[in-house]
């Protein structure tokens, strides 16, 4: 789903994850209509990469504190260059911040400012995820996926770890839409890829979910939470359907070209989750099993929350 045609309904809930520290959006699943069982709200956005920090992990990265392991993420952030759709999705976003908010301050807490970035004149959206949990947060049957396999291929990481566990909560999917050809014409599959094809101003496919973060005792931040990476064209030039679609003008391509000259950072409950690109895909099935019921989770509902009329589209991807 796009953020632009997200729909609040009485189906939709705030979940209460990782000890009642993370609010999760998720429908509520119709099979279980008298369970805590949802499905992770998922939605989706493209634009070009402008900034990102992607594994693996390198020495550089890692804090001078070493007790401040936990604050290392991985992000990436689009900009549609003045696109208009990439303009309705941020505004989407917005909605959706602004009703969250809502529902926040209705529990008597105090959901912390939101707002897009910018960057040469155009909007631009940030997602990102932590590569690690406080262990005390974390549920004992939750799924522990290999760090090494990704994240931390070289063993910086791992040795240096104490009080701090990668879960299937931490991951992220990265994909390639490739073309194929066939008697009846053209068609697209979907690969699985390392990050390190993923650079900047390549055309990009984000999917994200939106979390809530509690920081103090009453006080929360507004998280785009970044579930998947899908790389649409090596070359921004190259991607047509984008001007086709989105009203993209040439004059555009001098910006996509100053994109490339930056520099990267990095060189190289039960909440069902349904994300990435395959047809298997689902509770983040890249890194592992399907990820196993969360204890005790409440759930709010944005409904008592939720002001003013909010149009956009939902659906599982």
């Amino acid at each position: 789903m796009e953020p632009q045609n997200f729909d609040f309904n009485s189906r939709l809930r705030l979940f209460k994850l990782h000890k009642g520290r993370t609010l999760v959006l998720v429908h509520h699943d119709e099979d279980h209509p008298s369970t805590d069982v949802g499905q992770e709200v998922v939605m989706k956005v493209q634009g070009y990469l402008l900034d990102c920090s992607m594994p693996p992990v390198r020495r550089f990265q890692l804090p001078r504190n070493l007790n401040r392991l936990i604050d290392l993420r991985q992000f990436v952030t689009l900009t549609g260059l003045g696109a208009p759709g990439f303009e309705n999705a941020v505004r989407g976003l917005s909605t959706i911040y602004q009703n969250v908010k809502a529902l926040v301050m209705r529990r008597g807490g105090q959901l912390r400012e939101w707002t897009p970035g910018e960057d040469g004149g155009h909007l631009t959206m940030s997602f990102g995820s932590r590569y690690l949990t406080a262990s005390k947060d974390v549920a004992d049957d939750d799924i522990r996926p290999d760090l090494a396999e990704v994240v931390d291929p070289f063993n910086v990481l791992r040795p240096l770890l104490r009080t701090e566990v990668h879960t299937l909560d931490n991951c992220v999917q990265y994909w390639q839409r490739k073309q194929h050809l066939h008697r009846g014409g053209s068609g697209y599959n979907f690969e699985k890829v390392k990050p390190e094809v993923i650079g900047l101003s390549n055309m990009i496919e984000v999917q994200f979910a939106v979390h809530v973060i509690k920081v103090g005792r009453q006080d929360y931040i507004f998280l785009p939470k970044l579930r998947a990476i899908c790389l649409f064209g090596k070359q921004a030039e190259q991607v047509f359907f984008f001007p086709l679609m989105y009203g993209l003008q040439d004059h555009n391509l001098a910006s996509i070209r100053a994109i490339t000259a930056r520099r990267v950072i990095s060189p190289l409950k039960k909440v069902k989750r349904k994300v990435g690109y395959g047809p298997e895909d689902s509770e983040g099935d890249a890194d592992g099993p399907a990820e196993p019921p969360q204890k005790a989770m409440r759930r709010l509902t944005l409904q008592e929350g939720a002001s003013g009329d909010v149009s956009m589209r939902s659906d599982s991807k």
